[in-house]
């Protein structure tokens, strides 16, 4: 968590950042479930759970595109205590990283504007799978 949060000041001056991808796998059922990318998307959900309980927010367009997600967001369950104290821990991490003064409202509004996430889905499973492996070794 740190490490994102690190990462979007250190971006913030461009003009697009790409934290990673996501890859899905569309089920028979309509479903799309994460098959690579599912720290990257809690981490995302966890940093707008955080902008939405900051108090003080001046931005109005901030506020707004908060709002906004807010609604449309999902909230994931977690029934595993470990995962649920984890998850707890790391947005404890960072409601403390966003209430910096260093982590300023255009910051926030760069995360949510100008960080881009490549989404990929695939309908075929043992291809969502390859896709993931094939990612893990090009690091």
């Amino acid at each position: 968590m740190s490490q994102l949060l690190s990462d979007i000041t250190t971006h913030s001056e461009k003009s697009a950042w790409r934290p990673g991808s996501i890859v899905l796998h569309l089920d028979e059922y309509g479903n799309n479930n994460i098959v690579d990318g599912q720290q990257r998307t809690l981490s995302l959900l966890l940093c707008v759970q955080a902008l939405l309980q900051k108090k003080g927010l001046s931005n109005k367009t901030l506020k707004e595109q908060l709002h906004t997600l807010a609604r449309q967001m999902i909230i994931p369950e977690f029934s595993d205590l470990i995962s649920q104290n984890n998850i707890r821990q790391n947005y404890l991490t960072v409601s403390r990283i966003i209430s910096r003064p260093d982590f300023t409202e255009d910051h926030a509004l760069f995360l949510l504007n100008k960080c881009e996430v490549v989404v990929v889905t695939l309908n075929n499973l043992s291809e969502a799978l390859l896709l993931c492996l094939a990612g893990q070794t090009d690091h």
